[in-house]
């Protein structure tokens, strides 16, 4: 009975539990993820400061996303903690970004990418690479191209990761 039972066993031990190896199952594109909501940069009232500060939306979201939100300039609450933007007035639908291509995030403007401060152009900057990297890009080598107008800017580094 006893050469049975260790039979048995050693035949359970062998086989595993039965889920036999598949092949690699391609799922599409991966979930936002679980955040409180993606991190925008604001002025701050220092001289040529960007601060990151997090819009609670319940979801991280998309670059575009996020892009939409910083157009729409600082909460309230934002802009009591002395937050403010240097973006000028844009839609949120004038704004979108596209996924990263060979280490590069390009976002679409409806002005020239030249017409911007160097403030308002590393908000979209640092904006687009936060976000990204929350979605697991590499932050500190994913550039940003600003394009609008006709206009295509060089790819830049958020100067805040560096």
């Amino acid at each position: 009975m006893k050469r049975i039972a260790f039979a048995a066993v050693l035949l359970l031990v062998l086989t595993g539990c039965g889920v036999q190896p598949t092949d690699v199952v391609l799922a599409g594109q991966g979930p936002d993820g679980i955040a409180r909501g993606p991190v925008l940069y604001f002025v701050t009232g220092e001289p040529g400061q960007v601060r990151p500060s997090i819009r609670e939306t319940g979801r991280l979201g998309t670059v575009t996303d996020a892009l939409r939100l910083l157009a729409a300039g600082p909460t309230d609450a934002e802009g009591a903690a002395g937050l403010r933007t240097e973006l000028p007035f844009l839609t949120t639908e004038q704004v979108s970004a596209g996924a990263p291509d060979a280490g590069i995030v390009t976002v679409q403007l409806p002005v020239p990418p030249s017409t911007l401060s160097e403030l308002a152009s590393t908000q979209l900057i640092c904006t687009a690479v936060r976000v990204s990297a929350m979605a697991g890009a590499n932050a500190q080598k994913l550039m940003v191209r600003l394009s609008g107008s006709g206009e295509i800017g060089k790819p830049l580094l958020c100067p805040a990761t560096r």
